[in-house]
């Protein structure tokens, strides 16, 4: 009887901390569950019969991606969290080479084709090689004080470089690319 009682106060512990970790909100954030903002940027950038859509959510990251067989196309978009907050250089310092060697270190190659900012967003290009086939990638790094920072990338096929673009306009229309 007493490891009955036991195990059932043992769950309830592990359903109220399951629970409480579920309802908690990051500080800045809207009261709702930060997976649905992620997913939601995917809403008016990717068709769902096309794209299929995934997400997860973690202590240091909420992630949402998508996939397209029919295109060869991947996208993840990722809201970074930084609790206590950050400043410029934390952000040049953290999205460096080796940050992107590791976004990229499933390709057999990938080099930066260009960069620029508009306002508190940086977008990156990038070529990607994967087993005989070249990709493009934008990546938008989108500062949103005071403690997330989202990423967002599109990679497709270079020959899919329309819908690359038609794509990428869909996510920032007033910068989708580098002039």
């Amino acid at each position: 009887m007493r490891k009955v009682v036991f195990i059932v106060l043992a769950l309830m512990v592990v359903l109220v901390g399951v629970v409480a970790a579920q309802d908690a909100q990051p500080t800045g954030t809207p009261q709702q569950r930060e997976i649905y903002g992620v997913l939601q940027l995917g809403d008016r950038v990717f068709e769902p019969n096309i794209w299929l859509a995934g997400g997860q959510e973690q202590f240091d990251r909420t992630t949402a991606n998508w996939y397209a067989q029919d295109v060869s196309g991947v996208a993840l978009a990722e809201y970074l969290h930084f609790d206590e907050g950050f400043d410029g250089q934390l952000l040049t310092e953290f999205f460096n080479n080796d940050w992107f060697a590791s976004a990229f270190g499933d390709y057999d190659s990938w080099a930066q084709t260009n960069a620029c900012t508009n306002g508190s967003t940086t977008l990156y290009e990038f070529s990607l090689l994967l087993n005989g086939v070249n990709y493009d990638v934008r990546y938008w790094i989108d500062a949103l004080p005071p403690s997330r920072v989202l990423t967002f990338e599109i990679v497709l096929p270079r020959d899919q470089a329309a819908l690359l673009d038609q794509y990428a306009s869909r996510y920032k229309p007033d910068f989708f690319a580098c002039p």
